[in-house]
């Protein structure tokens, strides 16, 4: 296979041949019946990887595949790391071959490169091997929408799921050019992987990683890459030349995401090191992003794909789809909806209209997300535009009509010149489409309200060949247009943010303090502390006295008001401060994510609350974790919060609690039932015993020695 560096994503073709469907007949995956054209598009390998133009022979794929739910892998597979081994002839031989469990049944598939034998399919145990990096380079692909055989080929899309750290060296006022150099990283080399949602959750202690040589790039002495984990908590680079050790401690985290390399580049001086620039490369949009000396890592990405499908950021609140559903190119119309639906159909009537008596006295006035159609066709974070995200662009955006291959329709370019062009696609009614190329009609998720309820909102953009002087206003029943938007995630310190539309302006983190991805629980931190431990206690809490064991020598934040029975006038401690919200220094987001970060105060969680909806899920985007999803009233962006339980003094570990609950630290003190301090606010969420879904903010029942999850908040963009 070629040793190239080339920016590439693997795509593997599952080929189904002969399904047949006679009752007792059980279809055959076989040498002859499956075959694997895998072709490399746009995927980055590491020069030691055997990945480039192609696979050559004798590389291998496992391949998982099952029936019943694609959120849940049964204990008996139908296929069960079937290998699958490139021949010398281009074909694919499987061991042991795959069998169709029936010709109607809804199969679900998972393929594993290089081939991987799972056991458990939402936390696999790995542990990076820096010696072995083609085995350490893990690449999934899923197909989760259930394929039965009568739909060939099976489409199997490999992606990247670690990170990967690149670092370039040159040298200034050295006597001769050093040829062979240290280069070292201390992070996490353990993790679980999540196959279903590609989820990579770095787990462990520290230890020093050492980066293998590979071919040098241009322009530079010495070159030197590793495989790595995704993981935050990374700023330092340690390189041993010449007898001499330098190291760079950057401003800020590393960025070390799934799916992307981030490429350091420096020059190392007898006297001092300097860096040159950290590029953050994203493996499957080949794009290079530049950075100025000094300047955090942060991904500023224009471009991108979201479940498969491409966005672009026009400098906006969400990113908007370069295509409708159902197009392949952004001047096709794609597919026509009714509102509400999700399937096309021939006949767009009332007749056949799915919700016929529905929305019509229901109270409902926005469509359900099952019943979104740019959700249900592109899944991942996708959703149909509201008005105000229409109102955004058009206000924000310049417009201009347009031909692209004879298509018309309107060009929006924003302000950082990227642009997406909507075809006049018109809409149909009945069979009949109307308004082509004259008109772009597109869904809203809401229904007109009053008399004409009957009637959903839709965006009208009208080129100057439409002289129709009337409002255009389809019954619901009729087929328009889908054009998905998702969340604009911005990123400070490396870490991404979402933009709630708050009336405060403040963004919230999409992930919490310790945690690469929003369903992963991350680390636990008693309040006021900025290291995780293994103890929770009051006599390892840090603002006690030191060798007390007890709240009552809590020696900072503290009321001078605090009344217990007389008891503070027999106690010794140091004083009461009035301190009631966190310092910046004892501020873990703070001081983990680097300024601009820092824990919500109690208010702040008010306001979030106050200011969105919030919704109970068991499987957050089919991964299988519970938590809540905090949707906005305003932009219809979310953030998810899982539930992740909290440690106390009763064992150390995760109460009995955490299956059904979710407990989050302010940074605000507290002033408990009892008036004493021992207490802080803290964000609650979840099914208690007996009780309805709750979200509130209290302060009752956990005291500050015990271990909470953390969320952060940033006041800028």
């Amino acid at each position: 296979m070629s040793k190239k560096l080339l920016l590439c994503s693997l795509s593997a073709l599952a080929i189904l041949s002969s399904c047949k469907h006679d009752k007792d007949d059980v279809s055959i995956f076989s040498s002859d019946e499956l075959t694997i054209s895998a072709s490399v598009g746009q995927m980055s390998a590491n020069k030691s990887l055997k990945l480039g133009t192609s696979f050559d022979a004798g590389d291998e794929i496992s391949v998982y595949a099952w029936t019943g739910s694609a959120d849940v892998v049964p204990t008996e597979l139908q296929v069960n790391n079937s290998v699958n081994t490139l021949q010398d002839d281009g074909t694919w031989i499987a061991d042991p071959r795959m069998l169709w469990k029936d010709g109607t049944s809804k199969h679900y598939f998972i393929g594993v490169y290089p081939q991987r034998a799972l056991a458990d399919f939402t936390a696999d145990e790995y542990v990076l091997n820096t010696a072995d990096q083609e085995a350490s380079d893990i690449l999934v692909a899923r197909n989760l929408e259930g394929i039965s055989c009568r739909v060939t080929p099976v489409p199997l899309t490999f992606t990247h799921i670690m990170s990967r750290l690149d670092v370039n060296i040159n040298v200034v006022n050295f006597s001769t050019e050093p040829t062979e150099a240290v280069v070292k990283v201390n992070g996490k080399t353990n993790a679980t992987i999540n196959y279903l949602t590609k989820a990579v959750t770095a787990k462990g202690d520290n230890s020093d990683i050492a980066l293998q040589k590979v071919a040098t790039a241009d322009g530079y002495i010495l070159s030197y890459n590793s495989i790595m984990v995704p993981q935050t908590g990374i700023n330092e680079i340690v390189v041993e030349v010449d007898g001499q050790t330098f190291t760079y401690t950057h401003s800020k985290d590393f960025t070390l995401k799934s799916g992307y390399y981030t490429t350091v580049n420096l020059t190392l001086k007898r006297s001092e090191i300097t860096l040159g620039n950290v590029d953050i490369i994203d493996w499957n949009n080949e794009e290079v992003i530049d950075a100025e000396v000094g300047e955090e890592n942060v991904n500023k990405t224009n471009r991108g794909f979201e479940n498969g499908h491409e966005w672009v950021d026009l400098g906006l609140s969400v990113k908007w789809a370069t295509m409708n559903v159902g197009a392949t190119a952004p001047q096709e119309y794609g597919d026509y909806y009714a509102w509400g639906e999700t399937e096309t159909k021939n006949a767009y009537t009332l007749r056949n209209y799915k919700f016929l008596g529905e929305f019509i006295g229901d109270g409902k006035m926005s469509l359900d997300i099952e019943d979104d159609a740019a959700a249900n066709n592109w899944g991942g974070d996708w959703r149909m535009p509201t008005d105000d995200d229409w109102r955004e662009m058009k206000e924000n955006c310049t417009g201009e009509w347009i031909a692209i291959n004879g298509v018309y329709g309107k060009k929006y370019t924003g302000t950082n010149g990227n642009s997406i062009f909507l075809p006049a696609a018109g809409y149909l009614e009945g069979n009949e489409l109307k308004f082509e190329n004259m008109s772009c009609l597109y869904w809203e998720p809401v229904i007109i309200r009053g008399n004409y309820s009957f009637r959903a909102e839709c965006v009208d953009i009208r080129g100057p060949s439409n002289n129709y002087s009337g409002l255009i206003l389809p019954d619901r029943c009729c087929g328009l247009s889908v054009r998905p938007v998702i969340i604009a995630k911005g990123e400070t310190n490396g870490h991404e943010t979402i933009d709630l539309g708050l009336p405060s302006g403040k963004l919230w983190a999409d992930c919490n303090v310790g945690a690469s991805t929003p369903e992963a629980s991350g680390g636990y931190f008693a309040w006021g502390e900025t290291k995780a431990k293994n103890t929770y206690d009051w006599s390892t809490y840090k603002w006690v006295e030191s060798g007390k064991s007890h709240w009552y020598y809590i020696n900072k934040y503290s009321y001078d008001d605090y009344v217990f029975g007389g008891w503070h006038k027999n106690v010794k401690y140091s004083g009461a401060d009035n301190k009631i919200i966190l310092e910046s220094v004892d501020d873990v987001a703070t001081q983990l994510w680097g300024d601009n970060w820092r824990m919500p105060t109690a208010i702040e969680y008010q306001e979030l609350i106050d200011n969105s909806t919030q919704t109970l899920t068991d499987s957050y985007e089919g991964s299988g974790v519970t938590g809540i999803i905090i949707t906005s009233k305003k932009n219809g962006n979310h953030i998810f919060m899982p539930i992740a339980g909290c440690r106390t003094y009763t064992n150390g570990g995760v109460e009995p609690w955490h299956d059904h609950l979710g407990l989050y630290w302010t940074s605000s003190l507290g002033k408990n039932i009892y008036d004493d301090y021992r207490t802080s606010f803290y964000f609650e969420f979840g099914v208690h015993f007996e009780f309805d879904v709750f979200v509130r903010i209290i302060e009752e029942y956990h005291v500050r020695e015990d271990g909470l999850s953390i969320r952060p908040v940033c006041d800028t963009k």
